[in-house]
């Protein structure tokens, strides 16, 4: 009697429609699988791309040659996420040289990545030695000139405070 009615089920074709809709879903069981695992990692990656002012900290500017300005040599500026560069008091890094603009340059963490452009200088900014025309691209080891004074971006390390007094 059994072996009758899965001989029915099968000559009827019932068995084949039950495993097609079965590997169906199956296949949408897996796309799910997926897709939340992709939302997962977007939602990562945007959690991490919005704590990048984190980062933005973790680097600084070398002078290399403070031409004619207050800044010496090997003296390391810590950057914000948006550093503005020139000569007067409004800017987060102030370069007292004549050759530098009232506001001369602009460093900023955006994407994950430092971006550098010229604010309409009179002297120009330089990244590498090539002029900075648009907003471009700058890598830890880049040089980036405002005017006369040159800086190397590098990675900040803190300095642990030494008591001179003992």
């Amino acid at each position: 009697m059994t072996d009758q009615l899965i001989d029915q089920f099968v000559a009827g074709g019932w068995l084949y429609a039950a495993l097609r809709i079965a590997f169906v879903g199956l296949i949408y069981v897996f796309l799910f699988l997926v897709l939340r695992a992709t939302a997962r990692e977007l939602g990562a990656a945007a959690r991490a791309m919005a704590s990048d002012e984190g980062f933005a900290g973790a680097m600084a500017l070398l002078t290399l040659d403070g031409a004619d300005s207050s800044l010496r040599s090997g003296e390391a500026v810590p950057l914000q996420a948006a550093t503005t560069i020139g000569r007067v008091a409004g800017n987060t890094l102030v370069v007292d040289d004549p050759h530098t603009s009232a506001e001369h340059a602009e460093l900023r963490f955006e994407r994950g990545q430092w971006w550098l452009r010229d604010l309409g200088s009179s002297n120009g900014t330089t990244l590498n030695g090539e002029a900075v025309r648009t907003v471009m691209g700058v890598r830890p080891g880049d040089v980036i000139q405002c005017g006369r004074v040159r800086f190397r971006l590098v990675p900040s390390v803190a300095v642990p405070e030494v008591d001179v007094s003992a």
